[in-house]
C-alpha cells in the first residue's frame, strides 16, 4: 500500500459503495459495460510521489495552507469518505443524469419519443467507435470528444471523489428538504431517496447492469427536448463539460420542468487555472491544455468552459435566489492542509489518468496537432502534474429557485 492509500485511510473513514454484482467478464459479454472502476493504475510512469503523514507536519502548518480567493467557502478540514484503493463504484460518471421519479412514471422522457433501455439497445447504440486507442460513444456520434472507455471512466470517478471531498461529502447544496418526489440527478441520489424511482441517461450504454432496484438507465440526451408530464422538485446537473451545444437552452427547460418552488443545482470545473503564488505561467503545459480545449470546444460549438456562465444562465432562465460558489481543486500533494492535500492528490490522478482522452480527438482531430506533437503535449503534463505546479482549478456550484406561484 502507497503512503498515499495509507495516509487517505487514516485521516479519512473510507465509504465503499455497493458491489454491482456480477463478474467484469459477465458484463462485457452481455453488451453493456458497468462501470465498475478500480483504484487508479499505479505504473511508476503516471503515479504520484510518496508523501509523509500529516500527523507529522509542524503544529504552524496552517499559516502555510493555500491562500483561499473570495468565494472559497467549506475550507475547514472535513471528514472524508474516499479513499484510492475503493472499488466497485456505483456511480457511472459525472456525465450521466437520472431522472428520479416514481417509480411507475412510464412517461417520462426527454426525447422525441421513448429512450432505449439499457437492457434492450440496438446495434448501432451498443457498437462503439475505436479511435487513438479509445473508445467512443456510437449514439448522436460527434456529441462529446472524450471517450467512455474504461481509463475515462476511472478518471471521472476519481474526479467525483475530489468534488465530494470539496463539498463535504454532499451530492448538492441545494435545499430542497427530506422527500422530494422528482429529481434530476445521479445514481448516488438513490440511496439518498429510496423511495423514488431513478431514471439514469446518458449518450453510452456503459451503466451498470446490477444497481439499487429504484434504478433504470437509458440512452438519451438531455439536450433532447423534455416532454415530461411531471415536474420536478430539483434538477441538478454536473460536470457535462463540452456535450453541451445550447446551455441557454437547456437551463430555460430547466426551469419549465420545475414545480414552482423548485431548484436547479449547477456543478462545473471552472477551467480557468490559477496560482496563488504565481507561479503557472502562460506557458505551463496545464494552461496549454485547458487553452486547447476551448479552442477545441469553440470550433465545435461546445462550451468547454461553461461554469464561469452558469449563474447568469440561470438569472436569465427566471430563477431567483441564485446564489454562486466556489471551492478550490488545487492539483498534486502540495498543500498543507489535509483536506486540500487529499483533493489535490484525486485532481492529479485524475489528470493522470484521463490525459490521453482529453487530447486524443481535441487536440488531433479538432486542432489538427500530429500524434507526436500531442504526446509531447502529455508528457509535459506528467511532469508537471507530478511535480510541484501549484495549478489550483475552481469548483463551481450555482443553484437558484423557481419562483413559486403568484411571485
Amino acid at each position: 500500500m502507497s503512503n498515499v492509500d495509507r495516509w487517505l485511510q487514516d485521516k479519512h473513514s473510507p465509504r465503499r459503495a455497493k458491489q454491482t454484482g456480477g463478474s467484469r467478464r459477465d458484463q462485457e459479454e452481455s453488451g453493456v459495460l458497468s462501470p465498475l472502476v478500480v483504484a487508479p493504475r499505479s505504473n511508476a510512469s503516471d503515479s504520484l510521489p510518496d508523501i509523509p503523514n500529516p500527523s507529522d507536519a509542524s503544529d504552524d502548518a496552517s499559516s502555510e495552507s493555500l491562500d483561499v480567493r473570495p468565494l472559497h467557502t467549506n475550507q475547514t478540514t472535513a471528514t472524508a469518505t474516499v479513499s484510492l484503493s475503493d472499488t466497485g463504484i456505483l456511480d457511472p460518471g459525472d456525465e450521466v443524469a437520472a431522472v428520479v421519479g416514481p417509480a411507475d412514471d412510464a412517461d417520462s422522457t426527454f426525447g422525441k419519443g421513448p429512450p432505449s433501455s439499457s437492457a434492450s439497445l440496438s446495434p448501432s447504440i451498443i457498437e462503439h467507435e475505436w479511435k487513438y486507442g479509445h473508445r467512443y460513444h456510437s449514439y448522436q456520434a460527434g456529441s462529446y470528444c472524450f471517450p467512455n472507455d474504461d481509463k475515462e471512466q476511472s478518471r471521472l470517478d476519481i474526479l467525483h471523489r475530489a468534488f465530494q471531498l470539496a463539498l463535504d461529502d454532499r451530492h448538492f447544496l441545494a435545499p430542497i428538504g427530506k422527500n422530494p418526489s422528482r429529481i434530476l440527478d445521479t445514481i448516488d441520489v438513490a440511496d439518498e431517496y429510496p423511495s423514488a424511482g431513478v431514471r439514469g441517461y446518458d449518450l453510452s450504454p456503459i451503466q451498470p447492469q446490477h444497481v439499487p432496484p429504484n434504478v433504470d438507465f437509458f440512452v438519451d440526451n438531455v439536450e433532447d427536448e423534455w416532454r415530461e408530464s411531471t415536474k420536478y422538485d430539483f434538477v441538478h446537473l454536473r460536470n457535462v463539460i463540452g456535450s453541451i451545444a445550447d446551455w441557454p437552452r437547456l437551463v430555460r427547460q430547466m426551469h419549465e420542468n420545475l414545480k414552482p418552488g423548485g431548484w436547479v443545482e449547477l456543478q462545473g470545473i471552472l477551467n480557468q487555472p490559477y496560482s496563488t503564488d504565481g507561479a503557472l505561467s502562460s506557458d505551463n503545459p496545464v494552461m496549454q491544455l485547458m487553452d486547447g480545449l476551448r479552442q477545441a470546444g469553440s470550433k465545435r460549438g461546445r462550451d468547454m468552459d461553461p461554469a464561469s456562465s452558469f449563474k447568469r444562465w440561470a438569472e436569465s432562465a427566471g430563477f431567483v435566489t441564485v446564489q454562486e460558489r466556489r471551492f478550490p481543486l488545487p492539483v498534486g500533494c502540495w498543500p498543507k492542509d489535509p483536506k486540500l492535500k487529499a483533493i489535490g492528490i484525486f485532481m492529479a490522478e485524475s489528470l493522470l489518468e484521463g490525459i490521453d482522452g482529453l487530447t486524443a480527438v481535441p487536440f488531433r482531430e479538432i486542432l489538427g496537432w500530429s500524434e507526436e506533437e500531442v504526446q509531447v503535449l502529455n508528457a509535459m503534463l506528467r511532469r508537471v502534474v507530478r511535480g510541484d505546479t501549484h495549478a489550483i482549478f475552481d469548483f463551481v456550484v450555482v443553484t437558484g429557485m423557481k419562483p413559486t406561484a403568484g411571485l
